[in-house]
């Protein structure tokens, strides 16, 4: 059976002993999923980085931000 793209109820991810991962779609709407992306372009302090790859130097094709979870700002 193959699922719906653009199911009404979450979709789980993961649900072991460990925890659950859920998504749920439209759960915000486009208006507000925007403006939160709009704000993490201009605040937060992404980076690109490099790495050796079939022994030269290329660019990973994503940006990076790291955030401290119990507010140790020296972590990477």
């Amino acid at each position: 059976m193959q699922t719906s793209l653009f199911p009404s109820e979450p979709l789980i991810v993961v649900d072991d002993e460990t925890g659950r991962v859920a998504y749920w779609p439209a759960r915000v709407d486009a208006m507000e999923a925007g403006a939160w992306l709009a704000w993490l372009i201009e605040h937060v302090a992404w980076r690109s980085d490099r790495r050796i790859m079939y022994e030269r130097a290329v660019d990973v094709p994503r940006l990076r931000a790291n955030y401290a979870l119990d507010g140790d700002e020296s972590a990477p």
